[in-house]
């Protein structure tokens, strides 16, 4: 599955410039699909130490 939703993740961000061409809508939907994807992976793996950082807490 984690595989899955990288590939998915991959393909969302490849096809952001060609979103950018009908408008606003479809690349901030991919934007929030790709993140909503990452803090799903994020909590699943409790991988809490990828937000401790200084550049996440700025």
């Amino acid at each position: 599955m984690s595989n899955l939703l990288d590939k998915i993740s991959l393909y969302l961000l490849l096809f952001i410039p060609i979103a950018i061409i009908t408008g606003p809508f479809l690349p901030d939907l991919f934007l929030s699909t790709i993140v909503i994807i990452f803090l799903y992976k994020l909590i699943r793996n409790a991988e809490w130490k990828k937000l401790n950082n200084k550049y996440f807490l700025y």
